[in-house]
């Protein structure tokens, strides 16, 4: 498998783009700043580009390099890698930066995966990107650990995985994360760093989100609602709202969590599941996309009221079904 971008690195002569999609969390971030490593092992500049905020707590992973947003770059790239995206419609306007005819390497383990790229290396049995990003440096003669790469791997599976929690946490995940941490991981730190510690805009964030707690078909479904007026009341930012559907899904009786979310000109959903009850197959027909039990998706020009009435009514059969 990873010998096919032997091809596709020997070929490069410019710079390459290296994005992921909105909202980045931790996989996809890890796995931005560790390709960038890899392609610096061969020699090959590249631009880290994602039109979204990049949340605080994942600062740690690099200071040197800038990820841009894509109005700051006045120019086209022929090349791009393209991580932890099912769709490519999920970069937002960082596709506006690529030629008609760009050649994409598109790395990514989501099962909704539409093989977008000209070269596609996707694993949806895999726990993570960062996994799949373990496996090419593995396989790549030019490249050696150092304890700054094996710490972007790392917090990409520790974070994907829920601190090694889901389901997708395989023997396999945890040798690898056992590498990484013998190469000189700091785990208890990025732990702390990427999932603990929270600011205190966020805790205001999710005072008024468990507020808004509602229960729907005797309890199998929890949902929590971030308003506009929260938004501002609490002062978070974009990527804050990370992990609070796990409290709906946690709460005794549900089987599915949702966090319905509005800013300016969208509303967003967040699902989660226990066992085999498939919401990124329900979100893949709402136009979005995700795991078996974690998915997501974003309506735009509707009211959040519509949204819920939607979700809601279509969630109904869905857990009764199962």
């Amino acid at each position: 498998m990873w010998a096919k971008t032997v091809d596709f690195l020997n070929d490069i002569k410019e710079q390459v783009l290296i994005t992921s999609h909105l909202l980045p969390d931790g996989d996809a971030l890890g796995s931005m700043f560790a390709v960038k490593e890899i392609l610096k092992c061969y020699g090959i500049e590249s631009i880290l580009v994602n039109e979204s905020h990049i949340p605080n707590r994942f600062k740690f992973l690099n200071n040197k390099d800038k990820i841009y947003k894509p109005h700051e770059l006045a120019c086209k790239f022929k090349k791009a890698i393209i991580l932890d995206c099912g769709d490519i419609d999920r970069i937002g306007r960082s596709r506006s930066l690529l030629v008609e005819d760009a050649l994409i390497l598109n790395i990514d383990h989501h099962a909704t995966n539409t093989y977008f790229g000209q070269l596609n290396i996707v694993n949806e049995g895999a726990a993570a990107t960062c996994q799949l990003i373990f496996e090419w440096i593995n396989f790549s003669p030019k490249v050696e650990w150092s304890q700054s790469l094996a710490t972007m791997v790392y917090t990409g599976l520790v974070t994907d995985t829920g601190g090694f929690r889901h389901r997708t946490t395989t023997g396999l995940v945890l040798r690898q994360a056992a590498k990484l941490i013998d190469i000189g991981v700091n785990p208890a730190e990025i732990a702390m760093l990427a999932m603990d510690k929270v600011s205190e805009a966020q805790l205001k964030l999710l005072c008024l989100s468990l507020s808004s707690m509602e229960r729907y078909d005797e309890g199998r479904i929890t949902a929590l609602t971030i308003t506009k007026n929260m938004w501002q009341a609490s002062k978070a930012e974009e990527g804050d709202e990370e992990g609070l559907v796990s409290y709906a899904r946690n709460v005794e009786g549900s089987l599915v969590g949702v966090l319905f979310w509005e800013r300016a000109g969208l509303v967003k959903i967040s699902l989660r599941s226990f066992g085999q009850l498939n919401v990124g197959a329900f979100a893949n027909d709402l136009g979005g996309g995700g795991h078996l039990n974690a998915a997501g998706c974003t309506f735009l020009n509707q009211s959040l009221e519509q949204v819920k009435e939607l979700v809601l009514r279509k969630l109904y059969p869905f857990v009764r079904d199962r």
